[in-house]
């Protein structure tokens, strides 16, 4: 299978230790979770999956996808909103064509915003941004969406129903997932992953093994 992105011990200088520290690590197509705590670097390594920052050493190579999809949509921490864009708007504007309107009549329903829809960003709460974010991030049709703590706001009685339709989004359009998350709930919902601690990879393994680990601890 051929990696999504390869990354040949990386570094991402920090202001008191590497951000990254020679990292090597290949992602491959399918859903991968980054995790680890806070500090171990999960941010800086979407970062630059993303292409939004640059290794200062090593190197990083991202596979060439050769469709009309957009290659990659990245969705940082903050969830990336646009000031003074409702929530509806920031729906049309990732899903232009004749059906627009019914297609975000359906993601604003999807993720629970269809009352809100003419709100704007700066009248929401941290979960309704999460989801906003995150719904926009499946509504652009990306070949690989790179979503950084993409539902870490969010009620965890919802959080299984959300993770259902991203599942069933990805797998239905064949699109690639890395999400970073501090949660087993989370984790739980990918392929492999990729466990980070300090700045370095500690683990990389499919979901089944990294649960029987979870259990032997």
């Amino acid at each position: 299978m051929t990696p999504l992105f390869q990354l040949k011990n990386v570094f991402v200088d920090g202001p008191r230790r590497p951000r990254l520290e020679g990292v090597t690590v290949d992602i491959l197509p399918g859903r991968t979770a980054v995790v680890g705590a806070s500090g171990a670097g999960k941010t800086s390594l979407l970062n630059l999956l993303s292409g939004f920052e640059t290794p200062d050493a090593g190197g990083i190579e991202t596979v060439q996808i050769r469709s009309e999809r957009v290659p990659i949509f990245w969705s940082p921490a903050d969830g990336g909103l646009w000031p003074g864009v409702s929530i509806a708007d920031h729906i049309r504007l990732v899903t232009p064509g004749a059906s627009t309107r019914g297609r975000v009549q359906e993601w604003l329903e999807r993720f629970d915003l269809n009352e809100s829809a003419a709100r704007h960003v700066e009248e929401l709460s941290a979960g309704e941004r999460s989801r906003l974010s995150l719904a926009r991030a499946l509504a652009v049709d990306a070949a690989v969406l790179v979503l950084d703590e993409p539902l870490v706001h969010v009620d965890r009685a919802r959080l299984e129903r959300y993770w259902s339709i991203v599942r069933e989004t990805c797998e239905a359009r064949g699109t690639s997932l890395v999400f970073s998350s501090h949660h087993m709930i989370d984790r739980r919902h990918a392929d492999r992953v990729v466990g980070m601690e300090k700045g370095r990879v500690v683990l990389d393994c499919s979901i089944d093994e990294a649960l029987r680990e979870s259990v032997h601890e």
